[in-house]
């Protein structure tokens, strides 16, 4: 059993909306971006005028041109994430990150971040690009709990406009920059209870979805949205009660490649408009911190009984599924 006992998100403030992406001249405006992704603005570290005069060609620069650092962004979200939790820092006793590290390839991005906070315990990185929200918390929740501390951290940062090529209209209209933090216990009541967890890899397909160390980010958009909506639903399915007879007063929170992918996956497993939860039209694409953000920006919303169910397909080809309970 695991509770989550607080999320945080953090979005820059810089915002590329697409009349922006328009004076790029890359052969995009307002009406295609909407008609094709659903997406209206997105968030970013870098500067604008950086964006606008070198397209983030050599992404290595970009380091220095964003005033913010990887660490930065997880630490903002686990901050935001402990205090919605009520606890305080030295209550946590082990950090789990995404392995999304700036400027090293050791130490682990969790052991920067517990010195950054002053958090001690047990450190270590999990991650598989988009569906690590989900992973993480598989994983901790299929651990012993008498090998866990009271309250674990897990944080997600998405600098994905770092690794976007503003050349190339069929990636620059995605993505945007946010990262996710949660507090987590494996004894402790309070938050939410997590119900159910799947994950699960297709790894014959990884060159569908790719960002080499110092390369702009790359994707085969048509093949990977056939596989992303039957397994987005499939995954879905797996954490629901076999008893169940449908989808019922369920929330979901998908992963927001573009609008149209959320739309038929919500379609196939009969979501209501009023339970799909999303952020797409403000954020776009934020790789692994999108599901999570989601749950972060809505935590307040819920009330004791209701569900939430997190479903994830991305690079790997990995997914996860998470399915939590207010209590």
């Amino acid at each position: 059993m695991l509770f989550v006992h607080g999320m945080g998100d953090f979005h820059p403030d810089n915002v590329i909306d697409n009349a922006f992406l328009e004076s790029l001249d890359i052969g995009t405006d307002d009406a295609w971006i909407t008609k094709r992704v659903g997406i209206k603005e997105r968030r970013t570290s870098l500067p604008l005028d950086y964006i606008r005069e070198t397209r983030n060609t050599e992404i290595r620069n970009c380091l220095d041109a964003s005033p913010l650092t990887h660490l930065d962004f997880v630490t903002k979200a686990a901050e935001h994430a402990i205090e919605r939790a009520g606890i305080d820092k030295e209550q946590i006793g082990m950090v789990v990150c995404d392995p999304g590290g700036q400027f090293y390839r050791t130490p682990a991005v969790s052991n920067l971040l517990a010195d950054a906070l002053g958090v001690k315990g047990l450190c270590f990185d999990l991650g598989t690009a988009c569906a690590t929200f989900g992973l993480q918390l598989h994983v901790l929740n299929n651990m012993a709990p008498e090998a866990l501390p009271d309250y674990i951290l897990v944080a997600l940062g998405s600098p994905i406009s770092w690794i976007t090529n503003y050349n190339d209209r069929n990636t620059a209209v995605l993505f945007g920059d946010a990262a996710a933090a949660a507090v987590v216990s494996p004894r402790i009541e309070g938050g939410m209870r997590v119900l159910g967890t799947s994950a699960g890899s297709d790894s014959s397909q990884w060159s569908k979805i790719q960002s080499p160390i110092y390369g702009h980010f790359t994707l085969d958009g048509q093949a990977v949205q056939k596989f992303a909506i039957k397994q987005a639903v499939a995954t879905a399915k797996s954490v629901l009660p076999e008893d169940s007879a449908g989808w019922g007063e369920r929330y979901f929170i998908g992963h927001p490649a573009n609008m149209a992918m959320l739309r038929l996956a919500c379609r196939f497993l009969e979501v209501p408009d009023a339970y799909h939860l999303h952020n797409i039209e403000r954020y776009g694409n934020t790789g692994q911190s999108s599901a999570p953000a989601v749950l972060s920006e809505n935590w307040d919303r819920f009330t004791p009984g209701e569900e939430v169910v997190l479903s994830v397909v991305g690079g790997g080809l990995t997914w996860s599924g998470v399915r939590l309970q207010k209590l």
